[in-house]
């Protein structure tokens, strides 16, 4: 979903809410630029929002001036990089259960 909506704005936030959690991404013309979930920023936000799997969100084609920005980093990369963090655990444990046979 983020990177359908990077594909089809040059800037945008996404807002979501999952439960009591509520974070956004903001982005701009391939880079990322803001992730939040609660207290928690950049990647290690992105990887919780990316393992929601209900949830209600908004997406509006600006940014605002006044959100806290992180440092800027490559959209797709970053999303990469989060879905590898996420999947870290099942090939840890894949990778246990074949040695142990």
């Amino acid at each position: 979903m983020l990177q359908a909506f990077a594909s089809s704005s040059q800037e945008g936030t996404i807002t979501a809410i999952h439960g009591n959690q509520e974070g956004y991404i903001a982005f701009g013309g391939g880079v990322l630029i803001a992730t939040r979930v609660g207290r928690v920023m950049g990647i290690k936000a992105l990887e919780r929002m990316l393992q929601w799997e209900e949830g209600r969100f908004e997406f509006y084609a600006r940014i605002d001036p006044d959100i806290e920005r992180d440092a800027p980093t490559h959209l797709k990369g970053s999303v990469l990089e989060a879905l590898c963090a996420i999947d870290e655990p099942n090939r840890a444990a894949a990778a246990l259960a074949r040695s142990s046979t």
